[in-house]
């Protein structure tokens, strides 16, 4: 195998691979009937579950002293993420109770990300308030306190989502973005669990006082525009969707705008690969004649070569008195 091409195929792997590392949903968690998730993760503790009837299939019903937490590793990001799930009350939001959707305490003992609807004023927090929260010292978050009517339940059911990194922090409600917080934030170290629907240390009264269904956690930052259709397609199941011809040239346009910019990164890394090859080769170059012939005649040997050509040799394996000799000229 050439050496050019092997540092070629090295380089470009190492270069792209970054780049393409894949956006992935972290944990789904359907709660038909089972704590268990889908790529088979099981709590680290659970107490008092029950489950009832969900908004897709079965959901887990937490309340009083009920917990339910799962493992850090391999399920949450909390340098940055999205979290998404379907909540309802047993009456309403409105109950005067507060409603835990999700929490992380950092192993610093500050709240890394609280998500959650108070029902209460909490350390000067408004009344009503749905909220997701970064706590390292001073809350960073983002929050609205909403009535009843501002936005109808799906049978009492709402879509839960909230986005987050260093910098933002996001909130919807049934796909539709409802507030945003920015500014500059430290992020504490990440503990070993985090909690869905509860927290153990705050006790009975923190926690979700309702059913949680479809919890996705993703570890990357979805756009409006997904968290919008995530919420759809829940609504429309089955529905196909149809698009107008103008739709469609836009999406091709769009699609090809795309190509074109991935051709142009593509290309550029390109000629940055045969710059640097070239170095490496012209490196090669000034070995001393016997530290070429050693490189080449050993990779003739473990390729089952009995002639190659490389960096200015050509070189020759021939059979003398049953011993192999590797005689080499300048290419």
């Amino acid at each position: 195998m050439n050496l050019r091409f092997v540092l070629t195929m090295f380089v470009l792997f190492a270069m792209i691979a970054p780049i393409v590392s894949a956006q992935s949903l972290l944990l789904y968690c359907k709660f038909d009937d089972s704590l268990t998730c889908e790529d088979g993760e099981t709590p680290m503790e659970s107490a008092g579950i029950s489950f009832n009837t969900g908004f897709d299939g079965g959901a887990v019903e937490i309340s009083d002293d009920d917990i339910l937490s799962y493992p850090y590793t391999n399920n949450l990001n909390i340098i940055q993420g999205t979290i998404s799930m379907w909540f309802k009350a047993p009456d309403t939001l409105w109950d005067g109770n507060d409603h835990i959707f999700f929490h992380h305490q950092s192993s610093s003992n500050n709240a890394n990300l609280r998500f959650r609807f108070l029902g209460v004023s909490q350390n000067g927090a408004c009344t009503n308030c749905y909220e997701s929260y970064m706590f390292t010292g001073v809350d960073q978050g983002a929050s609205i306190e909403f009535s009843e009517g501002d936005y109808p339940s799906v049978n009492g059911w709402y879509f839960l989502t909230t986005t987050w990194d260093s910098s933002t922090i996001k909130i919807y409600l049934n796909g539709e973005l409802v507030d945003t917080w920015t500014g500059s934030m430290s992020i504490g170290s990440p503990s070993d669990r985090f909690y869905i629907g509860s927290y153990s240390p705050y006790g009975p009264d923190y926690v979700a006082n309702g059913l949680i269904d479809e919890l996705k956690i993703y570890d990357y930052i979805k756009t409006d525009e997904e968290i919008m259709n995530d919420y759809l397609d829940y609504m429309n199941p089955s529905e196909d969707k149809y698009y107008t011809k103008e739709e469609i040239d836009e999406m091709i346009d769009d699609l090809q705008d795309q190509i074109n910019t991935q051709k142009s990164m593509i290309e550029q890394l390109i000629d940055s690969f045969n710059e640097f090859i070239d170095k490496v080769m012209n490196y090669f170059s000034y070995l001393p004649y016997w530290s070429r012939k050693s490189i080449v005649c050993n990779a003739m040997k473990k390729e089952g070569l009995t002639q190659k050509t490389d960096l200015g040799l050509s070189c020759e394996l021939k059979t003398w008195k049953k011993r192999e000799i590797c005689k080499c000229k300048k290419a």
